[in-house]
Order: C-alpha cells, then sequence, then structure tokens
C-alpha cells in the first residue's frame, strides 16, 4: 500500500533558480518533479537542461512533469542522468502514448499520464493498465501560486472506479488547508511548489 508522498515541484525560468531550489529540497524529500514546459500547454517555459542537472552531485529522485510537444524528445535529453526515474507527459500531447510508454519502459523509468483539469478522467482507460500513475491537474498548467478548480477534485473518485489500480497524483493548487482533504479522497502524490518554496 503506497503512503501519502508530498513531491517539490521545481518550476523555474532560470539555471540558477532550478539549482538553487534543488538544493533546497535535495535528500529532504525522496521524490523531487522538474516542471518541464516548451511554451505549448501554457505561455510559458522552464528551464531543464538535463546536460548541467547530469552534473549536479544530488540524491533525490527526480521525475519530469513534460509539458511539451514532443516528450520523447525531453525523455532521450535525460536518460543520462541517473537519479531520472520517472517521465509524466500530457494525455492532450500529440503522440503515440502506447509508444512512449514502451519506450519508458525499454528505459527502465516509471511512466505517468497527466489530465488537464479540462480533460474527462476516463481518456486515460486505453493506458490505465501500462502506467504507474495518473496525475491530475487541480490547476491550468504552467504556473505555480494559483488557486485549485474545485471541478478537479470531482475526477478523484471516477478515477478511484475506473482504474482502482492506479497510483493518483494531483498537482496544483496544493495548500495546507486541502493537504488532507486530498489524502482522505484517494491521492498518494501531492505536488507542491508554492507550498514548499513559498
Amino acid at each position: 500500500m503506497h503512503k501519502p508522498l508530498l513531491i517539490p515541484t521545481i518550476l523555474s525560468s532560470t539555471q540558477h533558480e532550478a539549482l538553487r531550489d534543488l538544493e533546497l529540497v535535495d535528500g529532504t524529500f525522496p521524490w523531487i518533479q522538474i516542471d518541464v514546459l516548451d511554451g505549448t500547454f501554457a505561455p510559458n517555459k522552464s528551464w531543464y537542461d538535463a546536460k548541467i542537472f547530469q552534473k549536479q552531485p544530488f540524491t533525490s529522485s527526480i521525475e519530469l512533469d513534460l509539458m511539451v510537444q514532443d516528450p520523447l524528445k525531453v525523455i532521450q535529453q535525460w536518460l543520462p542522468v541517473t537519479n531520472f526515474k520517472r517521465a509524466i507527459w500530457h494525455i492532450e500531447a500529440p503522440v503515440d502514448h502506447k509508444k512512449l510508454i514502451a519506450f519508458c519502459r525499454k528505459h527502465k523509468r516509471e511512466v505517468g499520464l497527466s489530465l488537464a483539469p479540462s480533460t474527462d478522467p476516463r481518456a486515460i482507460l486505453p493506458y490505465k493498465d501500462l502506467i504507474d500513475e495518473v496525475m491530475l491537474l487541480g490547476v491550468k498548467p504552467g504556473w505555480s501560486g494559483q488557486t485549485l478548480l474545485p471541478t478537479t477534485i470531482k475526477k478523484i473518485s471516477v478515477l478511484k472506479k475506473i482504474a482502482p489500480k492506479l497510483i493518483i497524483g494531483f498537482d496544483g493548487g496544493v495548500n495546507e488547508k486541502n493537504l488532507s482533504s486530498l489524502i482522505k479522497q484517494g491521492v498518494k502524490r501531492l505536488y507542491a511548489h508554492h507550498l514548499i518554496f513559498g
């Protein structure tokens, strides 16, 4: 049985910010998420140079939240980073999800699919037995510090019914007031930037 886990998300526009935040949470949290934005799913872009991360002596496991058009390209860039253990990308991305899942499995990485606030949870059905996690976005992708959209919480119970074996993650709008409520409803991975770094 998986225990609930709080995972810091690093959403930085510069190398300095990203490495500063990484240093703050590395080793304290078992997992750290790097937000990867290329300007397609949100109007902003983030810094995520794999070659620089590869040189950093950090201990936490890394997962990528890939808010990009071409997740495969970024995953390939990150394969040499030994702490990179999990890739999550948007189900709305124009890619062959099954092919990309198979690529990640071949390279021994865990896999998750992310659902935007407007996406029906049933979109996960063709992949529910192939992935480790479904990550619900509680806000519009791209910016930290947003207020959680109440309609997204309703998706938790739907996912528990249609994919009871999947780990449910929740990203965006997570704060001290709703943390315990999300856990009670079945969320196992709670992603937060503003809660931790704010």
